[in-house]
C-alpha cells in the first residue's frame, strides 16, 4: 500500500499550524499489548503499529516512525508467547507402536509455529514471533532500546549478537545490493529529464564518495579479521 508523504508546510495546513499529535500513545500501548491473552488481540495490535507507521511517513515523523517499530516487535513477541502458552508442543517426535502406526497423543510435530501460521502469518513472520519470543527480557530491551530499532523483515536474519552497525547496513545494504541485480543504471539515466540529471548526479556523487571511504575502513579491517 503506498502513502502519500506530505511536505511539512502540507501537514501544518492540514493541522492548522498546529504538531500534527500522534495518533498513538506507545507506552499505554505497549502496556495493552502485554496484557492480550489471545492472538487477535496481539495481532490488532500488529496492526496498530502498521497504521501508526503510515502516519509517521505522511508526516515526517521519525519519533512516531520509531515507536511504530518498536511496537511491531513487541506485538510480534507477544504473538510468539501467546501461540507458545496455547501451543506448547512441536518439540516432540511421533511415536509409533511396533506396527509402525502413530500412538494418538504421544508427541506431536505442530506447535507455536503451526498456529501462528494458521493464523494468517507467513512462515517467515512465524520464526520472527518465536524468535522474539525465546528473546530474554533483558535481550529484548536492548534490542528495542537500540539506537536503529530493526523491521519486522531484518530479525529473522539478525544473531543475538549482531552489532549495532550491522543492524544499520544489514537491511539497508542488501536492499541496495538488490537493486542493483535487478535495475540497469545505464537503463535509468537514459529514461531521466535534463532537469532530473543534475540532481541525480549529485545524489551519485555523495554516494560514490562514502562507499570509497567506507570500502577503504573495510580494507583496513578485513586482514586483521581473516
Amino acid at each position: 500500500m503506498n502513502h502519500t508523504v506530505l511536505t511539512t508546510r502540507q501537514a501544518q495546513q492540514i493541522t492548522g499550524g498546529r504538531t500534527p499529535l500522534i495518533p498513538l500513545e506507545y507506552e499505554s500501548a505497549v502496556k495493552s499489548l502485554l496484557a492480550c491473552e489471545s492472538l487477535n488481540e496481539a495481532k490488532y495490535w500488529s496492526d496498530k503499529a502498521d497504521a501508526l507507521a503510515a502516519w509517521a511517513k505522511i508526516y515526517r515523523n521519525d519519533d512516531a516512525g520509531h515507536a511504530a517499530r518498536r511496537l511491531k516487535l513487541h506485538a510480534f513477541r507477544r504473538m510468539g508467547q501467546i501461540a507458545a502458552e496455547l501451543r506448547p508442543g512441536g518439540n516432540k517426535s511421533p511415536q509409533q507402536d511396533s506396527s509402525g502406526k502413530f500412538i494418538s497423543g504421544a508427541g506431536s510435530l505442530k506447535g507455536a509455529k503451526s498456529l501462528l501460521r494458521e493464523q494468517g502469518l507467513s512462515d517467515r513472520k512465524a520464526v520472527v514471533a518465536r524468535k522474539l519470543a525465546l528473546k530474554s527480557d533483558a535481550d529484548f530491551s536492548k534490542l528495542i532500546d537500540s539506537k536503529y530499532v530493526p523491521s519486522i523483515q531484518k530479525i529473522k536474519d539478525l544473531s543475538d549478537d549482531a552489532s549495532e552497525s550491522w543492524r544499520v547496513l544489514s537491511g539497508t545494504m542488501c536492499k541496495f545490493a538488490q537493486f542493483t541485480r535487478t535495475k540497469k543504471g545505464t537503463r535509468l539515466v537514459s529514461g531521466l529529464t535534463d532537469k532530473e540529471l543534475e540532481r541525480v548526479r549529485r545524489y551519485a556523487t555523495e554516494i560514490i564518495e562514502w562507499m570509497d571511504e567506507f570500502d577503504q575502513a573495510l580494507q583496513k579491517r578485513l586482514p586483521a579479521a581473516r
